[in-house]
């Protein structure tokens, strides 16, 4: 099976392009050939020889098509000629109307920026969890920063989005939560897959007995909760280091913050770490926090926490609960409560056997949902259904 993948970006950014990424790796294993198409403005730093890849200038949004630019890409999908096209995260309407007609086109949704004015389903950003489809509702709630006539542009063109996005073969989406905010704004239920991320277990043994390490793995962003970090550490007992494994646009405020509350010694920055630095990270550490503020779509970061035997303490937020079940695999804690969360992670370093327990029910549960041959096989399965159910332009489907 001949696969393109279209993202804005070829790089190792966040969520999506390491889904993206993962996925053609083991395709390609599977003996299927894999393309890539990606946005020329965007920062390419990856290249792969043996795989053709084109960077076309028509992925960003924009409210009136360059024509120019969508010859560009029909162009390639004739030369190409894929099976299927898998698309990620690509907010120009005009280039996913293109490809549906062009071949097979399904689409991996990996937040909410497809249909949210606001991106993270929280009126004001983050000042309130938002339980509306999307409708004039979202004039009033979201976007606040902009120009009213600035919204209601955005609020046709994110309705125009959700409309040409009802046509794809098929829609695959993280976890329950995100299916349900699908079928609120009128995608069919008979085109939502639900298909988790997989992971590939990796090695890693209990921590030393002696461990007071809370692990934070994840963007340095408002939305994940880094402004946070300082508040917790200082919750937690005097002799626990609280560990930050990421990088960001809040990396130098998270060590002026730091620096200013005294504590250099208890909140630890690593930046962004390769696996292996990575894995050494769980490794050493007792007990992994997930602060993020935002409905998050999935939390990838929680599954590969849980992959390494370690358990979670997180904020119930968006499609956490897909994955972590309260007092099995560690704790669910509501959102902002940052003095709940510095106590169940007190709670897992001062009972060691606790945290051990949870870990492995963690890592149980995480290698039985969410194990790599069984996804791929069913992403298999779904894409020959979407090639089997497609039908070029001019031509009725049977």
């Amino acid at each position: 099976m001949k696969i393109f993948q279209v993202n804005n970006h070829l790089e190792h950014k966040g969520g999506a392009e390491v889904s993206m990424l993962e996925l053609a790796d083991v395709l390609e294993a599977r003996g299927h050939q894999l393309g890539f198409v990606y946005h020329c403005k965007s920062r390419k730093t990856l290249s792969f020889p043996h795989r053709p890849t084109y960077c076309v200038p028509a992925l960003e949004a924009k409210i009136w098509p360059n024509l120019w630019r969508l010859v560009q890409l029909a162009v390639i999908m004739k030369r190409e000629r894929p099976d299927v096209v898998i698309v990620h995260n690509v907010y120009n309407l005009w280039t996913v109307a293109l490809l549906r007609r062009l071949a097979p086109t399904i689409r991996l949704v990996h937040g909410h920026e497809m249909y949210c004015m606001g991106l993270y389903k929280n009126i004001n950003e983050i000042g309130g969890v938002c339980t509306f489809a999307h409708s004039y509702t979202c004039l009033t709630n979201c976007r606040q920063d902009l120009w009213f006539p600035l919204r209601v542009i955005l609020y046709l063109y994110r309705k125009a989005e959700i409309r040409v996005n009802r046509r794809l073969e098929r829609l695959l989406v993280t976890s329950r939560y995100m299916r349900q905010n699908l079928l609120a704004n009128g995608f069919q239920e008979g085109k939502i897959e639900i298909l988790p991320p997989f992971i590939t277990p990796e090695a890693v043994g209990l921590p030393p007995p002696s461990s007071l390490i809370v692990l934070f793995v994840g963007r340095l962003e408002d939305i994940k909760g880094t402004r946070l970090l300082p508040e917790i550490a200082q919750l937690l007992p005097v002799g626990v280091k609280l560990v930050v494994a990421g990088d960001g646009e809040l990396k130098e405020e998270l060590l002026e913050s730091s620096s200013k509350a005294g504590l250099e010694d208890r909140l630890i920055l690593h930046g962004w770490l390769s696996k292996q630095d990575l894995l050494r990270a769980y490794s050493n550490g007792r007990v992994v926090i997930f602060p993020s503020l935002v409905e998050e779509p999935f939390g990838r970061v929680g599954i590969e926490a849980m992959a390494a035997g370690r358990p979670v303490v997180a904020f119930d937020v968006g499609g956490v609960k897909d994955w972590l079940i309260h007092g099995e695999h560690g704790f669910l804690v509501p959102r902002g409560d940052v003095e709940q969360m510095a106590e169940f992670a007190t709670l897992l370093l001062e009972h060691p056997e606790l945290a051990n327990k949870m870990g492995e029910m963690g890592r149980k549960r995480a290698s039985s949902l969410f194990d790599r041959d069984m996804i791929l096989s069913r992403l298999e399965k779904i894409l020959n259904e979407a090639i089997d159910s497609w039908s070029p332009p001019g031509r009725v489907a049977p």
